[in-house]
């Protein structure tokens, strides 16, 4: 499993290809690396694709004390200095998709182009409630409890009903995951309930791709739609039938929508 220490935590990452380009994909809060995939199998060939576990994330460093989003970018940007990558194309979705934004206006010139999939830069009660529920129950230390409270809110209705299989099989998964993942995800609900940086969102200069999922309950396209209004030229699609994890839910939409924005660039 590789790491690299970096600040104060070691952080599981994977790096592949060999392109002249960098796609940096950044985690959705309960994701892991190996999860995007199907994404950087489509880009390998043109780019080079990083992908790392967030501290507190499965695979990487999880230290006691609160986190921040801006300690996430912190450790993103000594990631980078740490592999000798000096300007990225940032990918994020979610969680994900909010440290890259405050990336991008905090590192303007280390920052590429800007992918916001399913993100928001605010949040009003029910987002709020929703979180933190989740890490009400990550806190009970019940592996299944924990990942069947996220279902609802993660997928479309088609996708949940489709593919109980592979559902289920992750869940199984989920009781293998070490019991401090679960404290530690709840700081990492504690850092994304602190967001509240609309008013940044005209500081962010690269071109940008903002992506919202038509039946996304948690994070639904009217965030998406701010987010589009406030970011100066920036480019807005819908995925349509998916709910908030596109990423699983529909990866070839996604790419496809990249791979036309990265062609513009």
């Amino acid at each position: 499993m590789p790491k690299i220490n970096v600040r104060d935590v070691a952080l599981y990452y994977e790096i592949q290809g060999k392109g002249p380009e960098t796609l940096v994909f950044l985690n959705g809060v309960g994701m892991t690396a190996p999860l995007w995939k199907p994404m950087v199998d489509h880009f390998l060939p043109q780019y080079r694709c990083l992908c790392h576990d967030f501290r507190g994330q499965l695979m990487s460093d999880k230290p006691e004390g609160p986190y921040s989003m801006e300690m996430h970018v912190a450790d993103t940007l000594a990631l980078l200095d740490a592999l000798g990558i000096d300007q990225a194309h940032l990918i994020g979705t979610s969680y994900g998709s909010e440290v890259a934004a405050i990336f991008a206006y905090t590192h303007p010139q280390r920052t590429r182009s800007l992918t916001m999939i399913t993100g928001v830069s605010e949040m009003d009660a029910v987002l709020r409630t929703a979180v933190e529920s989740w890490a009400t129950v990550a806190l009970s230390g019940d592996s299944t409890a924990f990942y069947k409270s996220l279902l609802p809110w993660s997928y479309s209705a088609e996708f949940l009903e489709s593919h109980r299989d592979f559902l289920e099989a992750r869940c199984r998964e989920f009781a293998q995951v070490p019991k401090e993942f679960f404290k530690a995800f709840a700081r990492l609900v504690g850092a994304f309930v602190q967001i509240n940086y609309t008013h940044r969102l005209k500081d962010i200069t690269c071109p940008a791709l903002i992506i919202a999922a038509e039946k996304d309950l948690i994070k639904p396209p009217r965030y998406s739609e701010l987010l589009h209004r406030e970011i100066k030229h920036s480019r807005y699609h819908v995925v349509p039938g998916s709910g908030h994890a596109v990423v699983v839910e529909d990866p070839d939409s996604l790419n496809r929508l990249l791979e036309d924005f990265l062609r513009s660039l």
